[in-house]
């Protein structure tokens, strides 16, 4: 059978819109409540997240999301665990089980090691009936339909049971306080962990490639130097910062006094102060979102006492893949 390119379209258009309605009924209530305590009021032990098949990839991911906002969870294989690794599982932890149906053996195995060791069990299934949420504490139900057309791959069921372990993940870190400071700790590479731990300091131009000029200076000094340092120069005297005059400032004097702009001085054409003078110790993506909203293709850094120690250009902030 061969779809024309119009019933390919619609075929994928009706499979996102039935997970879409799925995930539209989905509600979470009392379980959940109890669901975010318990993990978050049960030290010291880790999450130990199971699952088989289609469900396992799902248990892998919320086991991947809950450590890195701030939950000590890990995966653990049902098949594994029934040929040596259940011992990992040990008082102080926590399991919760993935399971549409709620009836797999291998599951079966470990939930019943997790009770015989009083482990608390947390299910998410499409069965609240099942054996496994008989021995589950507390279950987090989900609808069974799927947007296949035969009803027999999991589709909506797995994205509805992956968007719990998500809320799941995000409502305990909001129950833990679990901030920006502490998500950067667990990042420390990737465009990620450099959004939140990248400065000024790290990206700044300082010393001789920084371009200075006096408010005396001439226009056509301010342009000889402009054509070296990227288009922005900072204008200070004795050390004492006057504001950027840029290429396009120049430009536009020159155009608004074409006789005159031979004799002009730079203080002629120093533009105010920009709005945003950024601090070394600002994060860059702050600082990118500043250039973009002012318009500029560059800043001075200031320090407390207002004194110059550096420029920072939006090339060379973009350059730091923070976004």
């Amino acid at each position: 059978m061969t779809l024309t390119e119009q019933e390919i379209v619609a075929e994928g258009n009706r499979v996102i819109a039935e997970e879409a309605q799925a995930l539209e009924g989905l509600e979470v209530g009392a379980s959940f409540v109890a669901a975010v305590r318990l993990l978050a009021s049960y030290p010291p032990g880790r999450v130990v997240v199971a699952g088989v098949g289609k469900s396992g990839l799902v248990a892998q991911r919320i086991a991947a999301t809950l450590t890195v906002t701030g939950t000590c969870a890990w995966y653990l294989s049902p098949a594994g665990a029934l040929h040596g690794d259940m011992g990992k599982m040990m008082k102080g932890d926590i399991l919760l089980m993935v399971s549409r149906s709620g009836e797999s053996d291998e599951l079966r195995g470990m939930g019943a090691y997790a009770d015989r060791l009083g482990l608390p069990i947390v299910l998410i299934t499409a069965a609240p009936e099942s054996v496994l949420a008989k021995w589950a504490d507390i279950v987090l139900e989900h609808s069974a339909e799927e947007a296949c057309q035969y009803g027999l791959t999991p589709t909506s069921s797995a994205t509805q049971a992956m968007v719990l372990g998500d809320a799941l993940a995000l409502a305990l870190q909001k129950e833990r306080g679990f901030g920006p400071e502490q998500f950067a700790a667990l990042h420390k590479s990737g465009s990620l962990g450099r959004r939140l731990t990248l400065t000024v300091k790290d990206v700044m131009v300082t010393g001789q490639d920084v371009g200075y000029v006096m408010p005396q200076d001439t226009l056509l000094t301010a342009m000889v130097r402009l054509g070296v340092h990227r288009g922005t120069l900072i204008v200070s005297r004795a050390g004492v910062f006057h504001g950027v005059v840029t290429a396009g400032d120049v430009s536009r004097y020159i155009k608004r006094y074409d006789e005159r702009w031979a004799k002009a001085e730079v203080a002629d054409a120093t533009a105010s102060v920009p709005a945003e003078i950024t601090g070394p110790a600002l994060l860059v993506m702050d600082v990118i979102t500043q250039m973009q909203t002012a318009g500029v293709m560059a800043l001075p850094v200031l320090d407390e006492m207002r004194n110059v120690v550096g420029m920072i250009h939006l090339h060379d902030a973009l350059k730091a893949r923070v976004i």
